[in-house]
C-alpha cells in the first residue's frame, strides 16, 4: 500500500485537506492514541500532534509545558521521566479517563498508513530534531509526516537530513513566503489570515503547493453550528487547500 501522504499529494488540489487539531479531541483526550483513532474515524486527512521530551529523553505527546490541564498534576511535563509519565491518566473535559500519555513512537505506529501526522515539535534544539527524525526513520514513517516549523529559516538546515520528510514552514510576511517558494525545498506552507490579500498566494508560482490555514477559534465556534461561517471562510481564503480545525467532522460536512 502506498503511503497516504503520497496518495493525497496527487489528488485534485480543488479537494481540501482537513486537519484534526490535537486529534479528535471532542471525543477523546487530546494528543492521545484514541484521539488519533477519532480523527481517522471522522475522515480527517491529517492529525496534528504536539511532541515533547521526558527528563530521560523519551518523546511523548503533550501540548502544554505543564501537566495540570491534561492530567491534573501541577508539574512541568519535561521534569518527569517516561516511567513517571506513564503512571498518569489523561483528563477529558476535566474528567479523569483510563487513557495514558502516548509516546511519539506509539503515535507513529498507531497512525501507520492510515493518516498523515503533522508534528508540532515543542523541544528546543536541532539535536532533538535529529533524534526525532531518527525515530521517524526507525518506524518507517518518513512519507507519512509533516514537520511543522515556526521559523522557516530552520528548513535550510533540516531539509538535507532526510528529503522524504516533508517540512511545513510557517510564514508571517510576504517576503518570508517569497524566500520559501524561491528555495524549492517544500511544497506546503502555513499562512495566517493576514495573507488574505496576498498576490503571491494567488499567482501561478503557487501551483502545486498546499496552503495551510487554521479555522481554530472564532471560525470553528461559529462554523460548528452554522455551516455558512465555514463556507464563507473557505471562500475568503480561496487560495488555501488545507484547513486545521477542532471540528473535523463538521468542517468536512460543511465543505461537501
Amino acid at each position: 500500500m502506498k503511503p497516504i501522504l503520497f496518495i493525497l499529494w496527487f489528488l485534485s488540489f480543488d479537494q481540501p485537506w482537513i486537519v484534526a487539531h490535537r486529534g479528535g479531541h471532542q471525543y477523546a483526550p487530546e494528543n492521545s492514541l484514541e484521539a488519533i483513532e477519532e480523527a481517522i474515524q471522522h475522515k480527517a486527512d491529517i492529525v496534528e500532534l504536539d511532541v515533547r521530551r521526558s527528563r530521560d529523553g523519551v518523546f511523548f505527546l503533550m501540548h502544554d509545558s505543564s501537566l495540570k490541564r491534561t492530567t491534573g498534576m501541577d508539574k512541568k511535563a519535561e521534569e518527569l521521566t517516561w516511567t513517571e509519565l506513564q503512571k498518569l491518566n489523561l483528563l477529558h473535559n476535566g474528567k479523569l479517563t483510563s487513557h495514558k500519555i502516548p509516546s511519539f513512537e506509539e503515535a507513529l505506529l498507531r497512525a501507520g498508513n492510515r493518516i498523515v501526522i503533522d508534528i508540532d515539535f515543542k523541544v528546543a534544539g536541532m539535536d532533538a530534531r535529529r533524534d526525532a527524525y531518527q525515530l521517524i526513520e526507525k518506524t518507517k514513517m518518513e512519507s507519512q509526516v509533516l514537520f511543522f516549523l515556526y521559523d522557516y529559516k530552520e528548513m535550510f538546515e533540516m531539509h538535507p537530513w532526510n528529503r522524504k520528510i516533508k517540512i511545513m514552514p510557517r510564514v508571517y510576511k510576504e517576503e518570508d513566503l517569497e524566500e520559501v517558494v524561491a528555495s524549492g525545498l517544500t511544497d506546503i506552507v502555513h499562512v495566517d489570515p493576514s495573507f488574505k490579500n496576498s498576490a503571491l498566494l494567488r499567482s501561478d508560482k503557487m501551483k502545486g503547493y498546499r496552503i495551510w490555514i487554521n479555522t481554530l477559534g472564532a471560525v470553528d465556534q461559529k462554523g460548528v453550528t452554522d455551516v455558512k461561517a465555514y463556507r464563507d471562510f473557505v471562500s475568503d481564503f480561496s487560495f488555501a487547500n488545507v484547513f486545521q480545525t477542532d471540528f473535523p467532522l463538521q468542517l468536512r460536512q460543511a465543505l461537501r
